[in-house]
């Protein structure tokens, strides 16, 4: 039930007209929201999403690149890490 909660607030957040930092927070948090559900390509989406959106976006990649090195993906994880770097 919470997840579901969650899942509508998110969705206020992404209809609305926010600045790039709110869609980056907004973001983050349903691509944890989707890695719960267990719709990893989901989570990925929303992670790869919220990287352009701010300048530096370190907590997204590091994100995308944990969930594409738990899903197998090494080559995505280092790809998506590197410019952080």
């Amino acid at each position: 039930m919470q997840l579901d909660e969650a899942d509508r607030e998110l969705a206020q957040i992404r209809g609305a007209k926010y600045g790039n930092i709110f869609q980056y927070l907004a973001l983050l948090f349903e691509g944890d929201l989707r890695e719960r559900q267990q719709d990893t390509a989901a989570a990925a989406r929303a992670y790869e999403a919220a990287i352009p959106l701010v300048k530096f976006p370190h907590a997204a990649r590091i994100a995308r690149a944990q969930l594409a090195y738990r899903t197998g993906e090494r080559r995505a994880a280092i790809d998506t890490i590197l410019p952080a770097m």
